[in-house]
């Protein structure tokens, strides 16, 4: 079950993707106007996150799921979790349909059961020292002054050319040749190099995809690194 479940969120997120190049593509936002969307997709989650009071009794995020699904019944409690995930190695993040069910976590008898079995539980908030830094050109620590860069990343897979996941955990079958797109075959095996390049992502959600797959202005590309930029941004202050 839990293999066709995650089949299923991950459909789930690629027609969502669809869907986000479909609207980009015929309203030609800008990508500031990109930029503001996802992060209104961001705020708009109802999150909280929960870690042990004391991580020597609780040693890991496996302990604290097991002790909050335990706690929690979402039939009796009516909790519509959406899902679950890690923050680091002993912190959890979940995230409900509505804020009423998040309230309920984070501020009424949910929270005090919880607290009564060693957790804390904190609503999820927006880090600004990311920001106040990236906007400086230095900091200054005692007699020692530092650059400051924006280190931006995005993991993508040389197996099927999707973002987010590496080669080894990748569920695709065949190999996706990021120069034509088709598959069967990798970049150095491709019999269609004497061809314009097809961006592999874009052509997947069926959108215009005459650039490279590796070109930082691919649509696709600008997506998956919004969402890691906002995914990272957001911790507890």
């Amino acid at each position: 079950m839990g293999g066709i479940r995650d089949e299923l969120r991950t459909l789930s997120c690629e027609m969502q993707a669809a869907v986000k190049l479909e609207e980009w593509s015929k309203n030609k936002v800008s990508y500031s106007d990109v930029v503001k969307d996802l992060q209104k997709e961001s705020q708009d989650k109802k999150e909280v996150i929960i870690m042990a009071k004391d991580d020597k009794k609780i040693e890991d995020v496996e302990m604290i799921k097991e002790i909050v699904k335990k706690t929690i019944n979402p039939g009796q409690d009516f909790i519509r979790v959406e899902r679950m995930r890690r923050a680091g190695t002993k912190k959890l993040i979940i995230e409900t349909k509505t804020q009423e069910e998040k309230d309920k976590i984070y501020k009424g008898e949910l929270k005090q059961r919880l607290e009564a079995q060693g957790l804390k539980v904190e609503a999820l908030k927006k880090k600004i020292q990311r920001e106040t830094l990236i906007s400086k050109d230095k900091i200054y620590e005692g007699w020692m002054s530092h650059y400051v860069k924006d280190y931006l990343n995005v993991t993508r897979c040389y197996k099927c050319q999707g973002f987010g996941h590496t080669a080894q955990s990748c569920r695709e079958k065949k190999d996706i040749c990021p120069y034509c797109a088709k598959a069967g075959h990798r970049y150095d095996d491709c019999p269609n190099k004497d061809k314009d390049e097809v961006c592999a992502n874009c052509h997947r959600f069926g959108k215009e995809d005459s650039h490279s797959t590796s070109d930082r202005d691919c649509p696709a590309y600008r997506y998956a690194l919004e969402r890691e930029i906002l995914r990272t941004g957001y911790s507890k202050n």
